[in-house]
């Protein structure tokens, strides 16, 4: 039932979408962390990075196809409010950071790293909520590592 990577993001997402609160939308609250983020604003949580590497590697025309896709498959769907995007790129789903450096200082240089890591340690500054994560969750991790397993 997973058959591409478009897929297994699909799921991934529904899967955060279907398990959190709707209704705790990271709002225009001034009181908020978050609200200094500006293409944060309004995004669900938890919030969601999705990140393609080897950015080396990526033509304009990839990046421009992969988001037309992402767009087409996301549309209509409440996981799309819990995906932040690129502040420099509007029109894309994913930051696109080159991970194929062998040294740290390296990586530190590429702006999509540096974009990403900006946001991470921003949204770890916010307090996490203090609910319970249920255990339905191990249940369905076990039931997709069994199945990863048979697939090989």
């Amino acid at each position: 039932w997973i058959e591409t990577n478009y897929d297994a993001i699909a799921l991934w997402a529904t899967t955060v979408s279907l398990a959190s609160d709707e209704h705790k939308v990271m709002a225009d609250s001034h009181t908020s962390p978050i609200h200094q983020l500006g293409q944060c604003k309004g995004v669900a949580s938890p919030p969601m990075f999705l990140v393609g590497t080897h950015a080396k590697h990526v033509t304009e025309q990839m990046k421009k196809k992969q988001n037309e896709y992402l767009s087409k498959m996301f549309k209509d769907k409440a996981f799309q409010k819990h995906i932040i995007r690129p502040s420099n790129q509007p029109h894309d789903w994913f930051f696109c950071v080159e991970n194929s450096v062998s040294d740290f200082d390296s990586l530190e240089e590429d702006p999509g790293v540096r974009e990403l890591k900006k946001l991470v340690e921003e949204m770890a500054t916010i307090a996490c909520d203090n609910h319970l994560i249920p255990a339905t969750w191990w249940v369905l991790e076990k039931i997709l590592d069994a199945q990863e397993e048979e697939m090989g």
